[in-house]
């Protein structure tokens, strides 16, 4: 039995990785590029990226379920965390913000042939290790939150390994939400690392819990205030993750 779930797990990875890289290969170059070059074209853009992770997210056999008791406000920009497991995390923060959205990631993506130059148009690549890229992109933020963007940063840094429960938290997010007055939306995933852990044989298609935990207003933490709102956000998601795995909520 093992060796057939483990098998059907390969099959589904595989389709899983087919699909990604075919919408990919069609909306990166062909329709996501074109319309990354003029602002009027933004409610567009957003369309279609909103297109490319649903073409994504619900042919690879996934779902999701919001839980929430409070509504973002379409005429808002946010600075939006939540906890990072998978490539699928982006397609489903794209599906649910409705508005548009711009992600804070890797610099190393953007050297990827075909995706790398749309994405580097698109999002906000930034090198970590590199003092002046960090301090770039409070510039960059500041741009894309006056244009009426919202701002996305899995503040993990990056997926973390399958044995970690929930990563440290870099400051960038909360840096920046403190210092340009921007509400932040907290979100947590539930069941993502289920859907797609590390391993070729495990996983599959099924539902994903996604909760709003809390919008938090702008000017509720300080600038000197960063490691302690780090560490609200942290157990906000932390105790969020710990009910969802105690009541197996997904």
């Amino acid at each position: 039995m093992k060796i057939i779930s483990g098998a059907l797990s390969f099959l589904w990875r595989v389709w899983f990785v087919l699909i990604t890289i075919l919408f990919t290969l069609f909306f990166a170059p062909f329709v996501i590029f074109p319309l990354s070059f003029r602002e009027k074209d933004t409610k567009h853009l957003a369309q279609a990226l909103r297109l490319w992770a649903q073409l994504i997210f619900y042919g690879s056999g996934l779902s999701y379920q919001l839980h929430s008791h409070e509504k973002l406000d379409h005429n808002q920009a946010y600075i939006i965390v939540a906890n990072h497991t998978s490539l699928m995390d982006i397609m489903l923060m794209l599906i649910i913000v409705k508005q548009p959205l711009v992600f804070v990631g890797k610099a190393e993506l953007s050297k990827l042939p075909i995706f790398g130059p749309v994405y580097k148009r698109v999002n906000i690549p930034v090198d970590r290790q590199n003092a002046a890229s960090r301090a770039l992109v409070f510039r960059k933020v500041s741009e894309k939150i006056k244009q009426g963007k919202s701002v996305c940063i899995f503040p993990e840094g990056g997926v973390p390994n399958s044995q970690v429960f929930l990563d440290d938290f870099k400051d960038g997010p909360f840096a920046l939400s403190a210092i340009l007055k921007i509400p932040m939306v907290v979100f947590s995933f539930c069941g993502m690392k289920e859907r797609l852990p590390y391993g070729y044989f495990t996983g599959g298609p099924g539902r994903v819990e996604v909760f709003l935990s809390e919008i938090i207003p702008a000017g509720k933490f300080e600038k000197r205030e960063i490691p302690k709102y780090k560490e609200y956000v942290y157990q906000q998601i932390y105790q969020q993750l710990k009910i969802c795995e105690e009541n197996k909520n997904f």
